[in-house]
């Protein structure tokens, strides 16, 4: 047996167990309340680490939380969005936040018995290329070659605001910043950003997959601003894509324009409708009433 055998089978052999909850309660919430305290409370990164609850939550969203996903990639049926469920779960010591999804994951294929399959879909979403007058993008500046994605050891890390209502981002970290201001007015600082991480940003806007074609592989800064707008077609973006500002980032007082308009003349970028092949979770089975804790 060779030695990287040998190195593989070690490795294999020492693979730690997937993370459990210590203890676990999951029960229907029950009918909702007119002002429903749906919440998240404890776990990983708060005061409380050691216990974590889930207060009047969809099965729907359980999944999302568990899977780590977008909604829409989410294949799930219609009453998902609407039992709803409370759980108590004891974390046992030195579980993080991807652990706790696995935890939950695992939760609910024991007490409803979910099973879930992956497969790739084609579904609405966009595609990201560069606008023709070309990229609007500030490459970052990282001359030695290096990165850094946390502050230096020991110092937290400094925000603050511009003059235009956008948060400086910190020296020497790859950050999204989004502020939403009072004046309906959504301000989003970009430091050494991929258009990989762009997308990703955009995605989560518009609740479909975006697609980057631009062919940009840099790091770049940036700020834009749009008036936030809820959608659930291309369509709909048609009908509220009224005018805005055209070109530079618009001043407080300015009309911003829509996120399609605002990637397209601050960014130097454009976003068209398109099916885009996505990894999708297709739910095979899940119960109803889960089994007794």
């Amino acid at each position: 047996m060779s030695c990287i055998t040998l190195l593989c089978a070690f490795s294999q052999a020492q693979t730690p167990s997937r993370p459990r909850f210590e203890v676990a309660s999951l029960k229907p919430s029950g009918p909702l309340t007119s002002h429903p305290a749906r919440r998240i409370s404890g776990g990983p990164g708060t005061a409380s680490l050691g216990q974590i609850s889930y207060y009047q939550q969809s099965l729907k969203n359980l999944i999302f939380m568990a899977y780590r996903v977008q909604f829409y990639q989410l294949s799930t049926p219609s009453w998902t969005e609407h039992e709803y469920f409370d759980i108590s779960a004891k974390v046992p010591a030195g579980a993080t936040k991807d652990d706790v999804a696995l935890m939950l994951q695992d939760l609910l294929a024991e007490r409803l018995k979910l099973k879930i399959r992956r497969e790739s879909r084609e579904i609405p979403g966009y595609v990201l290329t560069v606008g023709r007058n070309g990229a609007k993008l500030k490459p970052s500046d990282a001359a030695d070659g290096s990165v850094g994605d946390s502050p230096e050891a020991g110092k937290a890390p400094k925000f603050g605001l511009d003059k235009g209502g956008f948060i400086i981002a910190p020296q020497g970290r790859t950050n999204m910043l989004t502020l939403p201001g009072k004046d309906g007015v959504v301000r989003l600082t970009a430091a050494r950003a991929t258009i990989d991480l762009l997308s990703g940003y955009l995605s989560r806007q518009l609740q479909r997959p975006v697609l980057n074609q631009t062919g940009l592989n840099g790091t770049y800064d940036f700020h834009l601003a749009f008036t936030r707008v809820d959608v659930t077609s291309p369509a709909d973006f048609e009908q509220a894509d009224t005018a805005g500002s055209e070109g530079a980032v618009p001043r407080a007082a300015d009309p911003a324009p829509t996120l399609f308009k605002a990637v397209e003349s601050q960014l130097g970028l454009r976003m068209q409708a398109k099916s885009v092949p996505t990894d999708v979770l297709v739910i095979e089975h899940v119960e109803r009433i889960p089994i007794e804790n």
